[in-house]
């Protein structure tokens, strides 16, 4: 059977939320099991993943920013060497990326000259999420 979808290997975070800096490494065996105390970042990761893929939050991601710095970032690393970068600064703008095996695919930082050829489609559940290839 071919491999239709592209696991999640880790998740880095960094000024999101009470969370200064940490990274979440993940198994092959596709369960993830989230628990702590109360207040000890649980809900955090959560909003960051809607925060990333879907954009969940607009008006209040700036809020997210842990006190006292200017931005947030969030990566999800994919087992096909996919990632996937984003950025939320304190004065407004965010910054997506996409790295493939380390190169840089796809960037919303004005004036990167980046070549797009194609488009692959991985479906979630009810969501699609599409990410910007390099042939």
């Amino acid at each position: 059977m071919a491999k239709t979808f592209s696991k999640i290997t880790s998740i880095e975070l960094e000024n999101f939320m009470a969370i200064k800096k940490a990274t979440l490494s993940f198994d092959e065996t596709g369960i993830i099991n989230l628990k702590g105390y109360n207040d000890s970042g649980k809900s955090a990761v959560t909003r960051a993943l809607g925060v990333l893929f879907f954009n969940q939050y607009k008006q209040a991601q700036k809020n997210f920013i842990k006190h006292g710095e200017s931005f947030f970032r969030i990566i999800v690393h994919f087992d096909d060497g996919i990632s996937i970068l984003r950025d939320k600064y304190i004065n407004g703008p965010s910054l997506y990326e996409m790295y493939e095996d380390g190169k840089l695919i796809f960037t919303t930082k004005v004036g990167i000259p980046v070549s797009y050829t194609h488009f692959r489609a991985h479906e979630t559940d009810s969501n699609l999420v599409c990410r910007l290839l390099l042939a």
